[in-house]
């Protein structure tokens, strides 16, 4: 991982993820983020990449739990697979009534398929969270 001050989709840089093909991670690049509770909420982030193999790719999670009995926060991306221009992909959910923290990650899963080593490289630009209005 590294800031790329080549590649960017607006500004001066971007965040760069690079597999090299050696292994099948389950990689996780999150941020904790406050939220309210019993609200709407909209995440949104550029991603570019470039040869990006396997069946699991890279795409972006939002996930959090609140204190009451089955209030969780799970919602995905689309995976992201090849080569791609840069793309907004975005994430639309709802807060529990106790939900005070979520997790947002660029993430990707562990493969389960015989050809399962990840290469390629990701580009990540201009994220946001916001209430839907």
């Amino acid at each position: 991982m590294a800031l790329d001050k080549l590649v960017a989709h607006e500004g001066s840089h971007s965040l760069s993820v690079v597999f090299d093909g050696s292994s099948n991670p389950d990689f996780s690049l999150y941020e904790i983020v406050p939220v309210e509770p019993g609200r709407e909420y909209r995440f949104g982030a550029y991603m570019k990449t470039s040869e990006v193999t396997t069946d699991n790719g890279v795409r972006f999670v939002v996930s959090g739990k609140g204190t009451a009995p089955g209030e969780q926060v799970e919602a995905l991306s689309d995976n992201v697979v090849g080569t791609t221009d840069w793309k907004l992909y975005q994430i639309s959910f709802h807060t529990g009534p106790t939900t005070q923290l979520i997790s947002v990650s660029l993430r990707r899963f562990r493969s389960t398929k015989f050809n399962n080593m990840i290469q390629g490289k990701v580009w990540v630009d201009k994220a946001s969270l916001k209430t839907a209005s």
